[in-house]
Formats: structure tokens, sequence, C-alpha cells
């Protein structure tokens, strides 16, 4: 909460200035300096309050009006591996060819000095 204290005292803040003037013009005339301050402690107070409440229930019916498990489940059943394979193969094919063809040089270099040792050796 001590995190949003500052955007709620912003918001209170504007609401009180901008909105309240526009909404209860002839109240606000009559709200002086310190009423309007105390009505920003009580505003802010019963945000701190209430916004904790007001979250843990949105957040307990979250899941029934937003099926995220469901749309998670149906988006890895549509997701089709083979097309994702030959995508990859198409904008990966230059640094596949290349790691292959590095692999088959270091192979054969390999290869090559095992048999020119082999051969020294055997001599």
């Amino acid at each position: 909460m001590a995190l949003l204290h500052p955007e709620i005292e912003i918001q209170v803040d504007r609401f009180l200035k901008e909105k309240l003037s526009t909404v209860f013009p002839l109240l606000y005339k009559f709200m002086g300096e310190k009423t309007l301050l105390q009505f920003k402690e009580v505003f802010i107070a019963e945000t701190i309050h209430l916004l904790p409440v007001m979250l843990s229930k949105y957040a307990d019916e979250l899941p029934k009006v937003l099926p995220i498990e469901q749309w998670v489940t149906d988006s890895i059943l549509q997701f089709d591996l083979k097309k994702t394979e030959k995508l990859f193969y198409q904008k990966a094919q230059k640094w596949v060819r290349l790691y292959l063809l590095a692999g088959l040089l270091f192979g054969l270099s390999w290869g090559g000095l095992i048999l020119l040792l082999l051969h020294c050796l055997l001599k």
C-alpha cells in the first residue's frame, strides 16, 4: 500500500480540486482549505482501507470472469509444432548450415590430427 499512497493522494487531490468544483460548485465555494484537507485525509484513509478488500474480492472473482486456464489450454492445443519447426529452419537455415559446417571442419581437423599422431607413434 505504501507504493500506491502517492498515486492515491494525487488522485484525491485532483478529485477535490477539479471534479468537486465542477460537480458541486456551490459546496466547493463554501469549503475552505482546511475542510478540503480534512476531506483529503478521510478519502485517503478510506481508500487505503478499502483497496485491499476490493482487490482481494476482484482477485477471487477473476478466475470466474476470465478463464485463464482454459485460454492457456486452448492455446497449447492449437500450437502447431511442425509449422514452428519449419519456420525455425526457414529463419535459421543459414546459421544451422554454418553450425553444421563448423562441426564438420572441426571433426575432420580433429580426426586428421589423431591420424597424424597415430602415424607418427606407430613408425
